[in-house]
């Protein structure tokens, strides 16, 4: 933050605050020599202490709403890019297709076959779509689903078997390379997770139910019919797919600093259930029938 207090000629770009509190760093202007220069001490310190076989760099310019006061993003792109080639040939730059990251004017000074783009948010949003497959560039179709680990059941099924395979079939199902999950907690709702890594292997569109009956015997050792339906319910309620935007699961007031008034347990939180709790009581019973 204080780097112009260091170098005089250093050109560092004030990034404001971050959700209304917290100081951003600032960002030293890519387009300028010194950048260069202490790109090149960068990279030389990793290769000290990591050596040379690295092939992946992830790096977030004016991630969530950062300034860039009139910079050429194509010429930023470039330079990043140009500096991270120079000192390991042939790496990937990883960038994270959120919000309105990465910007069209970054996107246009990048070497595609050296980018690699990260589709944060596939349970809510289709950027890769929205975003004209950014712009012909590589994309791994991800979700979160869980946000600053939050607790509770949740994780769109459904809705991650059909938008894979739907980017797969697209226009631009060419730029998908894979997909994965980039959570922000985990230890939590397995299935979501078991479920997105397991489609990696499936040519063909797999069946929820279909799968949802093998994970059964994959989780508990043992088939049971008692629990085949439980999850098959779970899959149309608590797991379910609808077209609401959702940060992670519906929160528990247990959950939450002690208050007489508690609306969200976190900052970009929800309490409301949006799926049909009564038939997902029901599912539990049946549940529970096989202990």
């Amino acid at each position: 933050q204080d780097l112009k207090n260091k170098i005089s000629e250093a050109k560092v770009i004030e990034q404001g605050k971050w959700a209304g509190g917290f100081q951003r760093p600032g960002i030293l202007d890519p387009t300028t020599k010194l950048f260069s220069k202490i790109a090149d001490t960068y990279y030389t310190e990793m290769k000290n202490l990591y050596g040379e076989d690295i092939h992946y760099f992830g790096g977030e310019p004016f991630h969530e709403g950062g300034k860039t006061n009139g910079l050429d993003l194509k010429n930023v792109a470039e330079s990043i890019q140009t500096s991270m080639q120079k000192s390991y040939p042939n790496s990937t730059w990883v960038l994270q297709g959120w919000q309105q990251n990465p910007s069209d004017g970054l996107l246009a000074g990048l070497k595609k076959e050296n980018t690699l783009i990260i589709e944060l948010f596939g349970e809510n949003t289709a950027n890769w779509e929205k975003r004209n497959g950014y712009g012909g560039t590589s994309f791994i179709w991800s979700n979160v689903s869980n946000f600053g680990e939050k607790n509770g059941l949740y994780g769109k099924l459904q809705r991650f078997i059909d938008e894979v395979f739907r980017a797969k079939e697209s226009i631009y199902g060419a730029n998908l390379k894979g997909i994965g999950i980039i959570p922000e907690g985990i230890f939590n709702n397995p299935v979501a997770y078991d479920l997105m890594l397991d489609i990696a292997w499936y040519s063909e569109k797999p069946i929820l139910d279909q799968w949802l009956t093998e994970y059964t015997k994959y989780r508990y050792g043992k088939e049971n019919q008692d629990v085949i339906q439980a999850w098959k319910e779970f899959a149309q309620t608590i797991y379910s797919s609808p077209d609401v935007y959702q940060e992670g699961p519906s929160e528990s007031i247990y959950c939450a600093r002690p208050s007489l008034n508690v609306n969200p347990v976190s900052s970009w939180g929800t309490r409301k259930r949006n799926y049909d709790q009564s038939r997902f009581k029901e599912a539990v019973k049946v549940f529970v029938k096989a202990d």
